[in-house]
């Protein structure tokens, strides 16, 4: 016997808690859809990769709406128009 084990601290094992809290949340709101803790993890696992994909999408190409227009887009104004006539 090794002087190492007489010094090792044993810890009384954990209880299984049947499954996370977000689990237990997402079978609570399914409405009966979502029936074990297997379906609730594939569902939040699907959520997370949705969240995933959108946010690369809004970072990586940005928000089409907020780009500038070019100036061939633009309308040009005569600046001989807009000048008083003289009668």
């Amino acid at each position: 016997m090794y002087p190492d084990q007489n010094l090792r601290l044993q810890l009384p094992p954990t209880p299984q808690r049947g499954g996370s809290t977000m689990t237990k949340l997402v079978i609570k709101l399914s409405l009966g859809l979502i029936k074990n803790e297997r379906q609730a993890s594939i569902v939040l696992l699907l959520f997370a990769i949705i969240i995933f994909l959108i946010s690369i999408r809004i970072f990586a190409f940005g928000f089409e709406s907020t780009k500038r227009p070019t100036p061939a887009a633009t309308p040009t104004i005569n600046p001989f128009l807009l000048r008083p006539q003289k009668n």
